[in-house]
């Protein structure tokens, strides 16, 4: 009997769930060789449906009405002339107009020694590098600039960007993927907002400069530090763009000894501004600059240029230049601004230009500070930028409309009188910054002397009583 069975039926048999399986899948194998094959439904439309369909159908528009009105409301910006110092000139003008709206806080880039070396530069290597970084579009001037930032930073590797705004944009994004969190002040810049948008990841804020909620929001992340599955990046600006004050960095270092978040700090407003030899917020607090994982900045602020950098370890480094998309599909800058940059770092740690800009600092702090009664800053007073606001009403709510009326008021008048400063006006897409309503900003540098500080307050403090007056 058992030899007119198949030895594999046999032992099959002697095992009887395997027995089952295996018939089963014989009949399931038949089934499915004899079965007809799927024949998805014809969703073939007739000419008439498609004409129907067509004639129903109204496309977005590319730009929204709201953009328009916008747009449309916007005046010509003003066009300056020549240099773009302490004094300007603008187009059909003729005149000379108080410059306090420049962010070139040391005057690098109108200086004579820097101007010489982007020309020399220019005449050697020409006026562009037409490449990306990794695709011959790498010069040795660029090579230098990164060894000379990593060098004046404390660091061991520097990155440079062509773009400032891509700088931060596209570091938070390389590093902090979906799963990962990000803890972050309210009141950041737009291009670290962007940087967060493109990252996907988790996001926690906390209450602008605001420490103890800091606290709370990296308490509520415990299960997330313990299970250490996931990453945590603290995103935070030395000098707010937005407000204009310092960053507590000695509290957020305090904190991270307990908690083992990372930080990613923006230094655009403090890099040849705070610390002895402008090194930024560390060096003014007296740590290590290593004591924070990644810093970025501008490189056309203090240091008179285009673009930005970001600086870390050597690991860090190689993998901003092959995950930043700033840094890979952007055509890298031309040589002559790297170049320029260098001669900047070399003019930052040997000449005055930094005393004279903190004594201007000073002075114009002190003046706002005795002299001005129809507007509130929020700005430390380290800081070269000041932002300023309206006072808060006593209700508690804030007219946008009659506030803009007010500060744009200002603004047009203390252009009439000959002083140019800065109309903040936020999008819409900025998240909690743009309900703060309206603002403007002054930015005072190492060129102005202290009749220009004296005649911009003076004027401030009568235009903006004036105008509260006849409203």
């Amino acid at each position: 009997m058992e030899d007119s069975f198949p030895r594999w039926l046999l032992d099959s048999m002697d095992h009887p769930i395997h027995f089952v399986t295996e018939i089963f899948l014989v009949l399931l194998l038949i089934y499915l060789y004899y079965s007809k094959s799927y024949k998805p439904i014809d969703e073939t439309l007739t000419k008439t449906e498609e004409e129907e369909l067509i004639n129903e159908w109204t496309p977005e528009p590319i730009v929204s009405k709201l953009d328009v009105e916008s747009a449309l409301s916007l005046p010509a910006p003003p066009v300056v002339v020549g240099s773009y110092g302490p004094h300007v000139q603008l187009v059909g003008s003729g005149e000379d107009y108080l410059n306090f709206a420049s962010n070139g806080f040391l005057g690098y880039h109108i200086h004579p020694k820097i101007i010489d070396t982007a020309i020399n530069c220019t005449n050697h290597y020409g006026v562009g590098a037409c490449g990306p970084r990794g695709f011959y579009g790498s010069f040795d001037t660029h090579m230098e600039l990164e060894k000379n930032i990593a060098k004046f930073m404390g660091t061991n590797d520097c990155v440079i960007f062509s773009s400032e705004f891509q700088t931060i944009a596209s570091v938070i994004p390389s590093f902090s993927k979906p799963g990962d969190f990000l803890v972050c002040d309210k009141g950041v810049s737009f291009a670290i907002q962007n940087g967060i948008l493109l990252s996907r990841s988790t996001v926690k804020w906390f209450e602008h400069n605001d420490m103890v909620d800091l606290l709370r929001v990296l308490k509520s992340l415990n299960e997330v530090f313990r299970k250490q599955k996931n990453r945590v990046f603290l995103l935070a600006e030395s000098i707010y763009s937005n407000y204009g004050d310092l960053l507590d960095l000695k509290t957020v270092l305090k904190y991270k000894e307990t908690y083992p978040f990372r930080i990613i700090l923006e230094e655009s407003f403090s890099i040849g501004v705070l610390g002895k030899t402008g090194r930024g917020l560390t060096e003014y607090i007296g740590v290590p600059s290593t004591k924070v994982e990644i810093i970025t900045a501008s490189l056309g602020n203090a240091l008179g240029s285009v673009g930005g950098f970001a600086v870390g370890t050597v690991a860090i480094a190689d993998h901003m230049r092959l995950n930043c998309s700033g840094y890979v599909f952007s055509c890298s800058s031309p040589p002559f601004i790297s170049k320029s940059c260098t001669a900047a770092l070399e003019l930052l740690t040997s000449s005055s230009e930094i005393i004279q800009l903190r004594e201007n600092i000073k002075t114009l702090h002190e003046g706002l500070t005795t002299c001005l009664n129809e507007l509130v800053t929020f700005s430390s007073a380290e800081s070269p930028m000041v932002v300023l606001r309206l006072p808060d009403r006593s209700s508690g709510k804030r007219d946008r409309d009659r506030d803009y009326f007010i500060l744009e008021s200002i603004i047009e008048e203390l252009f009439r009188r000959k002083i140019l400063v800065t109309k903040v006006r936020f999008s819409k897409r900025e998240a909690f910054i743009f309900n703060q309503g309206p603002h403007f900003k002054i930015a005072v540098t190492a060129l102005h002397s202290k009749e220009d500080i004296q005649n911009l307050i003076q004027e401030l403090n009568r235009v903006s009583s004036e105008i509260k007056k006849d409203l």
